[in-house]
């Protein structure tokens, strides 16, 4: 099977390019945000539409779970801006510019949390 590496955009969409009658392991990631796979066979245009892919916010170290070392690298660069010595784009989970207390507090509220897998026939 093929393996395809999307991003998600802003409001959680993505977009890639599959050859239908093939079997695809599409593995979704964001920046700072668990990693989702999604193993199918590509039959028609309309057989992904559907598939709900849940991206935590708070995985900063990128090893897609939540957990102490996250909120670790969180501390390490709170209250850092972009083009601070110190700004790390994965703990700007909102894309704002800032690693602030709205991005921790999704740190907080996934703390645990992990994305996995499924499989569409």
């Amino acid at each position: 099977f093929n393996t395809s590496y999307v991003a998600s955009q802003r409001g959680g969409t993505f977009d890639c390019a599959l050859v239908y009658g093939e079997e695809y392991n599409i593995i979704i990631t964001k920046p700072g945000h668990t990693t989702y796979s999604i193993h199918s066979y590509i039959a028609g245009i309309n057989n992904i539409d559907n598939a709900e892919a849940i991206l935590y916010a708070g995985d900063v170290n990128g090893d897609n779970v939540i957990n102490a070392k996250d909120h670790a690298a969180m501390t390490s660069c709170f209250g850092a801006k972009i083009g601070s010595a110190n700004y790390t784009a994965n703990a700007d989970f909102n894309e704002d510019g800032y690693i602030n207390a709205k991005d921790r507090a999704l740190v907080v509220a996934n703390f645990s949390k992990s994305s996995g897998s499924i499989t569409l026939s």
